[in-house]
Order: C-alpha cells, then sequence, then structure tokens
C-alpha cells in the first residue's frame, strides 16, 4: 500500500494571533540533563529505604511483641495449662512466668487451686420465715406438717426424718487442673459441688438411724460425714472435674420440729444414763485401785477363774470323778499362787498391799515374839535351877500383875504382922464407872473394826449363785 501525504483538515477555529513565545524549552544532550534530576531521584530513594527499615523494624518488633504476648504469670495458688490449637501439650505449670503460643495459635489458662467453702443450708432445713431466721432454731416451734415444697428434709435407715445442715471444703486438685480446664465452667462449679455434696449427703443418712444421725459428731474417719464425702467425690471424680472435697461437716442436725421436745426428753435420760453409768464406773476404779492398786484388773481375773475352779471342784467331789478332783485341785493351787505372786508385785498398792504388809509385819513380830519367850524361859529354867526359892516368887509376881492391873479389879493394902483381917466395905463407885466406861469404849472400837472388817470383804465378794425368774 503506497504511502500518501496526510491531506489538510479545515478547521472553522480561529488562528490564533502570532505572538512571541515567553518560554522556549531546548533539547540538550542527555548527560547535562540526567545530572539535574540525579539528586532528586537520589533523595527519594533514600527516603524510600529509610521508611523500608522504619517498616521492615516495626515489623520485627510487632513480631517479637506478638511472640512474647503469650508469656503469662502463673501466681501462688493458681496452676497453668499450656496449649496449642486447642490441645493440652503441658499441665500442671507451677507458680511462676511461663511461655506459650499467643492466641489463636495456642494460649496459657490459669487455674485457681484454693480452698473454697460452700455452706449448704436450706437443702435439708426447714423453711423459715425471715423473723425466724434470726432466731436460734431451738426457739422455733414446731409445725404440725412438713410441706416437701418448701421444707428440706433427709431419711434415715429406719424410716424416720431429720433436718442437717452441711459445710463443704472444697479445692481445685492441681494435679488435675487440665481436667477441670476441659470439663468444667466456672459458672457451673458450685452448682455442681453442691449436686454432689446432696447426693453424698442423702446416701449417708440413709444408711443411719435417726438416733445415729443425732448423736453424730465427730467428722473424722469413718463418720457420718466422711462418708458423705466419699461419696460425693465419687461423683466428682466420675465426672472428672478436677476437684476435691477435703471435707463435708455436720454442721447442725435436728428432727423434725414437731417431735423436736420428745427427742429432747429422750436425749436428756439417756445422758443422765451415760452420766450415771459413768459415775459408776469411776466409783469402781477408784474401789478396785483402792483394793489393789495397779494390778486390780490382773488380779480381779484371777480370783474369778479361782472361784470358777472352785466351783467345778465342788462339782468334781459331787460326782466323785478323782480325776477331775485331782485337775482341779492343781489348778487352784497353782491360782493362789499367782495371785500370791501379783500381791507381792511392786505394782500391787491399796487394801491388798497393806494386808499383806501388816501380815508380814505380823509374821515378823510374832516370830520374835517367841524368840524372847523361849530366851526368858530358858534364862528362868536355868534361874530356878540355881536357886528356886527366888525364882517362883518372882515368877508368881510377874504372872499376877497383868491380872492386878485390870480395870475391874481393886487392890487393897493390909499393913504387914497381921494374922488375919476382916473387912467389910462397898465398892468405889468412881472405879467401878471408870471401868464400865473403859470397858463399853474397848466394845465400841472392836464392833466398829469388825463391821469395817466386814464392809471391806463385803466389797471383795463376787456373787456366784445362778438368779432365775419366771416371766409373767
Amino acid at each position: 500500500m503506497a504511502e500518501h501525504d496526510p491531506l489538510p483538515v479545515e478547521s472553522n477555529e480561529p488562528t490564533p494571533s502570532a505572538r512571541s513565545a515567553s518560554v522556549v524549552f531546548r533539547r540538550d544532550d542527555a548527560g547535562q540533563g540526567g545530572s539535574l534530576m540525579d539528586p532528586a531521584h537520589q533523595s527519594l530513594a533514600d527516603a524510600l529505604r529509610i521508611t523500608l527499615r522504619l517498616v521492615q523494624f516495626g515489623t520485627l518488633i510487632l513480631a517479637v511483641l506478638f511472640v512474647f504476648s503469650g508469656a503469662k504469670t502463673v501466681r501462688e495458688g493458681e496452676r497453668g495449662i499450656r496449649l496449642r490449637f486447642g490441645k493440652v501439650t503441658q499441665s500442671d505449670l507451677p507458680p511462676g512466668i511461663h511461655l506459650s503460643w499467643p492466641y489463636p495459635i495456642g494460649d496459657l489458662v490459669k487455674i485457681e487451686t484454693g480452698s473454697r467453702q460452700v455452706v449448704e443450708e436450706t437443702a435439708f432445713w426447714p423453711y423459715l420465715t425471715e423473723s425466724e431466721k434470726k432466731q436460734s432454731i431451738q426457739t422455733v416451734y414446731g409445725r404440725e406438717e412438713l410441706d416437701p415444697a418448701r421444707d428440706g428434709s433427709l431419711i434415715t435407715a429406719d424410716g424416720n426424718l431429720a433436718h442437717a445442715k452441711w459445710r463443704i471444703d472444697y479445692r481445685r486438685d492441681p494435679l488435675a487442673a487440665n481436667l477441670f480446664a476441659q470439663n468444667m465452667h466456672p459458672e457451673f462449679e458450685e452448682r455442681i459441688i453442691r449436686a454432689a455434696a446432696r447426693r453424698g449427703a442423702v446416701q449417708a443418712v440413709a444408711g443411719v438411724t435417726v438416733d445415729q444421725l443425732l448423736k453424730e459428731g465427730a467428722s473424722g474417719p469413718g463418720s457420718l460425714a466422711d462418708r458423705a464425702r466419699q461419696i460425693a467425690q465419687d461423683t466428682l471424680d466420675k465426672a472428672q472435674s478436677g476437684l476435691t472435697i477435703d471435707a463435708m461437716v455436720l454442721i447442725d442436725k435436728i428432727p423434725p420440729l414437731r417431735v423436736r421436745e420428745d427427742f429432747v426428753r429422750v436425749q436428756s435420760a439417756e445422758a443422765d444414763a451415760q452420766a450415771s453409768l459413768d459415775q459408776a464406773r469411776q466409783a469402781a476404779s477408784t474401789t478396785l485401785n483402792a483394793a489393789a492398786g495397779g494390778v486390780h484388773a490382773d488380779m480381779a481375773a484371777l480370783i474369778e477363774q479361782y472361784e470358777e475352779a472352785t466351783d467345778a471342784l465342788s462339782a468334781a467331789r459331787v460326782d466323785g470323778d478323782a480325776s477331775r478332783i485331782s485337775e482341779w485341785e492343781h489348778r487352784e493351787t497353782d491360782l493362789l499362787s499367782e495371785i500370791d505372786a501379783l500381791s507381792e508385785s511392786p505394782k500391787a498398792g491399796g487394801a491388798v498391799a497393806s494386808k499383806i504388809l501388816a501380815a508380814t509385819a505380823f509374821v515378823s513380830e510374832e516370830a520374835q515374839r517367841r524368840r524372847a519367850d523361849l530366851a526368858r524361859y530358858r534364862a528362868l529354867l536355868a534361874q530356878y535351877q540355881s536357886n528356886p526359892v527366888v525364882t517362883i516368887p518372882m515368877v508368881l509376881a510377874d504372872g499376877i500383875s497383868p491380872f492386878l492391873t485390870r480395870d475391874n479389879v481393886e487392890v487393897f493394902l493390909a499393913p504387914p504382922g497381921l494374922s488375919y483381917v476382916t473387912a467389910r466395905f462397898n465398892r468405889d463407885i468412881e472405879a467401878i464407872r471408870s471401868a464400865e466406861a473403859a470397858r463399853k469404849l474397848r466394845e465400841a472400837q472392836e464392833a466398829t473394826r469388825r463391821r469395817q472388817q466386814e464392809q471391806q470383804e463385803a466389797e471383795f465378794k463376787t456373787q456366784t449363785d445362778i438368779l432365775t425368774g419366771e416371766e409373767g
């Protein structure tokens, strides 16, 4: 295709008038223009470079801050759980500063593990008005009926109703903090604890009678409160709650208000009976200690065995069984030897020790007296053999002297040289009265001594006969 010159185009616009140009652009060589634009390009490049460095440094700072934003402090009484993409990577982190991936990559969850307390006041307690709540429960009058929709109660093993208040001491187990974080929501924690505690209380009380419940006092191992705690803890463990109940305490327990006074009278009678029993035991212990000291228990057992052996020996003699008679005679001898040995032991005391000591002293004194009598007899015999005229009057004087010193004997002295004396007189009234008073005093003292001895012997007598009676 041939090339043609462009055709002239007609235009109706007016042609501007020719005038001189105010500015004239000239194209110089490239080297001169490039040298004029280099400073501007250099300044722009430097600015962009600095901006890039600032952006890079800021990005690095943000990245570091993002990484370290996962660092958290676990305080005392807390345990930490490290997560990554929602999965537990480490649990039971101790107090201190710990790193984890920041959210949403990971997280570090803190669980409070301090002890907490919940009081269950209304679930098993009768309904009380606001004014009654300010009073002691002992002053609230009984009601004719219980409303199950309003009044709380527990059913005992014997089918009775009772009311109780409980306190639950629990904590989040540090070793199971991950279970708590996975399965529990803090808003429902107390409700779950109450539900488990109520279940434990209902099942534990259902295993005892109402009397046992009202007498319950301790909260240690094996108690009603401890059984309730175990049942509640089993419930929490099955739910994998991560919660541990340290104690369930039975704060208060009462029978139904309508029959409370009857229960109080029964409890008062039982308390009086227990007090009397304690007094009797105390009296028995005092009496036994006074009788035999620290060996009274062993002594009583040996005496009881001796009495059984005596009864068996009597029965054997009635039957005429020679072998049994010999057996029980040896048994009696052995028991008496054991009783004697126990009575003479250092632990023996009281009346037994006193009697043993008195018997020992009597044996010693009697032996000394008899040795002295023997020595005196031998001396008098030798004196009589050498000079009987002097010895006989001396012995007679010694023999009659105790008779003349009696209270009921009066002695009259006569001058020497009289062949005979005739005397008529009455006895001395004062002497008679003094002798009678002395005699009565000796009789009273002897009667008192015998009575005390009989009372002491009666304390240690054991009734061995069998009492039988007919029931009407």
